[in-house]
């Protein structure tokens, strides 16, 4: 070290040296807040990830001795098997959906929708538009 940065260090005051460690360490939470309003939208991913991971981890581990210790190809598929997993219902779900709506569609179209007759029980409740 210089003999100019050591005379600057001495002769700060233990005041300065407050402040200047203050300021660090509100820039430092400021930095740390910002990264988890970055994050807060994938906490619930996170979360899930932990969680499917520790689940499968021995899942994986029996898959690593079955396969003679390639744990590339028993982690690929895993992810594979977890993928089909979880995509599987989500299209079955999406198709349906559309099938759902086309039908809804065609009656709509063609007129055949009608709301269906209340029961006399909730008939007699009254309107709340005038």
């Amino acid at each position: 070290m210089s003999q100019d940065r050591e005379d600057q260090l001495q002769a700060r005051s233990p005041e300065q040296i407050a402040i200047h460690i203050a300021i660090r360490v509100g820039a430092l939470a400021m930095f740390v807040y910002l990264c988890l309003l970055v994050v807060q939208p994938f906490s619930g991913i996170l979360v899930w990830s932990v969680i499917l991971t520790v689940a499968t981890h021995p899942v994986f581990l029996w898959l690593k001795t079955r396969l003679n210790g390639r744990g590339k190809l028993s982690a690929f598929l895993l992810t594979l098997f977890l993928i089909v997993l979880v995509i599987g219902p989500i299209a079955a779900l999406g198709s349906s959906l559309v099938l759902s709506l086309e039908r809804f569609a065609i009656s709509f179209r063609e007129g055949g929708f009608a709301l269906p007759v209340l029961p006399p029980e909730v008939t007699g409740l009254g309107s709340v538009v005038k």
